[in-house]
């Protein structure tokens, strides 16, 4: 059953960002540590084709069964109990 509930979305959206966040990190070091002289044009895929992946991880594991973007159900959403 896929839950597409805010926590979902919360959980979602922090995996994206991580990921998006680690590959800038990856191109950027590759590319010298020079923000200044960084090529977008020619490394925006290296980091948004990640980010794309992690989204589409995340909507393919709430239609497996368990509620929650993560494979197998390690980690699955539910109410907050506190």
């Amino acid at each position: 059953m896929a839950v597409w509930d805010k926590s979902f979305w919360k959980a979602t959206a922090e995996r994206v960002i991580s990921t998006v966040a680690a590959a800038l990190l990856g191109v950027v070091t590759v590319d010298g540590l020079s923000a200044a002289n960084f090529d977008w044009k020619a490394n925006i895929l290296l980091v948004v084709v990640p980010g794309v992946g992690s989204f589409l991880k995340c909507i393919i594991a709430n239609t497996g069964g368990t509620p929650g973007p993560s494979i197998g159900g390690q980690e699955t959403l539910g109410t907050r109990v506190g």
